[in-house]
């Protein structure tokens, strides 16, 4: 997006962080309205994991053991989004890992927001799906049942219990 701006073979683009700031930061374009504002319904999904649901049958224990560790990564990332007191150790884990190789990025700017309950946006799935649809890069929109699986994070919320965040002044909208 940032090269098509740049080049003028777009006007505007719909872009979310950390993108946006690596089309602002060299000028390439400008932030004028956060997508959030405006996109519906919200929040878009933009991230979901998938598995094979036969072998996830025949290895329930398997699943619901790596959503409970994934839900707490999810839930400590929401805390270091927020300030929490682990913002530092999550920023030397995302260095380290290779996620991101510039610290100050990781301080400077906002980070992508997760849903600290695991909750999966089906309205926006759909609508999603819908635009593949109309754009004929498929044929149908799968059946709502098909979309999405809960019961892996219902049982990992009745093992996690709620979410609370750490840093109740923060003023970001996601991770909540």
């Amino acid at each position: 997006m940032g090269l098509a701006l740049n080049n003028k073979a777009v006007d505007a683009a719909l872009a979310i962080p950390p993108f946006t700031y690596q089309i602002r930061d060299p000028g390439f374009g400008v932030m004028f309205a956060d997508p959030d504002d405006y996109v519906r319904p919200a929040p878009t999904e933009l991230s979901v994991n998938m598995i094979n649901t036969d072998w996830a049958k025949q290895n329930l224990d398997l699943v619901r053991r790596y959503y409970l560790a994934y839900m707490r990564g999810v839930r400590d990332y929401c805390q270091a989004y927020h300030g929490g007191s682990n913002r530092k150790e999550m920023i030397d884990l995302l260095v380290r890992s290779g996620a991101e190789r510039r610290p100050e990025m990781l301080n400077d700017y906002i980070w992508p927001a997760r849903d600290p309950l695991g909750r999966v946006n089906v309205a926006s799935v759909l609508d999603i799906a819908g635009w593949y649809v109309k754009n004929k890069f498929t044929s149908a929109v799968p059946a709502t049942a098909r979309l999405a699986d809960l019961s892996y994070i219902d049982y990992v919320n009745s093992k996690l219990g709620p979410f609370v965040l750490e840093n109740q002044s923060s003023t970001l909208k996601g991770c909540r």
